[in-house]
């Protein structure tokens, strides 16, 4: 399991509980540094066995997400 900071249990909450009820998007605007890529991390990790896109805007944090993945052994 991912190790999510209480203010990203709320939201990884919040987020579960969009997808149950038929979104399938979500947004999240969190501040810089505050622990989105551990959410996407927690989503990923909660459906491992589904095809996933994930868009990131730099080398820098898609290397990151990479570590991220690689640390909680997420396909």
């Amino acid at each position: 399991m991912v190790d999510l900071k209480p203010h990203n249990l709320e939201a990884y909450g919040k987020i579960k509980e969009a997808l149950s009820n038929g979104k399938n998007r979500v947004a999240v605007s969190h501040a810089t540094g505050s622990g989105k890529s551990y959410l996407i991390a927690q989503l990923c990790e909660d459906h491992n066995e589904d095809r996933k896109l994930i868009l990131v805007p730099s080398k820098y944090i898609r290397e990151q997400m990479q570590k991220l993945f690689t640390k909680y052994k997420i396909q």
